[in-house]
């Protein structure tokens, strides 16, 4: 439900955006515009197909993000491909997930066809929403092979999408890489209250705390991330790149383990 409001607020108050801080000619104050962060400019998401091709596609990962998939490899690949597919026909969700994503399919065209600040602030948003779920996912799958365990909750996935939807692409990419030291924050917290870590801590506050910190300092922060990512292609080749290397660590960490645990 937060997501689905994200998109309608994004639409309906596209200036609900956070603010990119822009000087002022002849030494004058600076202005805090709430056109941005867009994935591009006005003039580029109004031009061409493509940025609703990616809308699409974001809408339909979050859709596809809802469905009841189960992956079991424990009877081998032809029992998992079975089981994947007779869980997934046979549950409502699913069918709520389709009737969700083709509804907002056909939304995003008409504020396509409508354009204007309607437009940027869907395309924000979605865009957003999209960019949030592959990197979280991409990251769950890669620390889940390297660990062979769950590295990253898939509530935790749905829930940067959400923040995503809000923020934007670029206040995510933020987000996603504080959330990690404020969670070891909250685990020296709780070691240092209760003396122990018997359970696992959840990530969910983590990344809301995150989210936080980033709409706060966000017109500070863009004067030195503006420049950063004037060059999304470059952005997100450094973010594919960083996705080997974590799975390259923690493959290392666990042989670590393994091979120094105490007996």
């Amino acid at each position: 439900p937060g997501t689905l409001v994200a998109l309608a607020w994004a639409v309906l108050w596209p200036q609900s955006g956070l603010p990119v801080l822009v000087w002022a000619p002849d030494g004058q104050l600076p202005i805090l515009t709430v056109l941005g962060p867009e994935f591009g400019s006005a003039h580029s998401l109004a031009a061409g197909g493509m940025w609703l091709g990616l809308v699409w596609a974001s809408v339909w990962l979050w859709a596809v993000a809802l469905m009841p998939r189960r992956w079991y490899l424990r009877r081998g690949w032809r029992f998992a491909v079975w089981f994947f597919w007779a869980r997934l026909l046979s549950h409502r969700q699913t069918y709520w997930a389709l009737a969700l994503g083709a509804t907002l399919t056909g939304i995003s065209w008409l504020v396509w066809k409508q354009g204007g600040m309607a437009w940027q602030g869907c395309a924000r948003a979605a865009l957003g929403l999209g960019f949030a779920l592959a990197l979280s996912w991409s990251v769950r799958l890669v620390t889940a092979a390297a660990l062979g365990r769950e590295g990253l909750g898939f509530g935790d996935v749905t829930l940067l999408g959400m923040i995503g939807a809000y923020l934007g692409w670029q206040p995510v990419v933020i987000t996603f890489f504080l959330a990690p030291p404020l969670a070891l924050l909250l685990v020296l917290v709780k070691l240092g209250v209760l003396r122990s870590l018997q359970h696992a801590l959840p990530y969910g506050p983590a990344l809301c705390a995150a989210a936080a910190v980033v709409v706060w300092y966000w017109a500070r922060w863009w004067q030195w991330a503006g420049p950063v990512f004037e060059n999304a292609s470059l952005v997100l080749v450094a973010l594919l790149a960083c996705l080997p290397a974590i799975g390259v660590l923690l493959g290392l960490m666990r042989l670590v383990r393994r091979f120094w645990a105490p007996a």
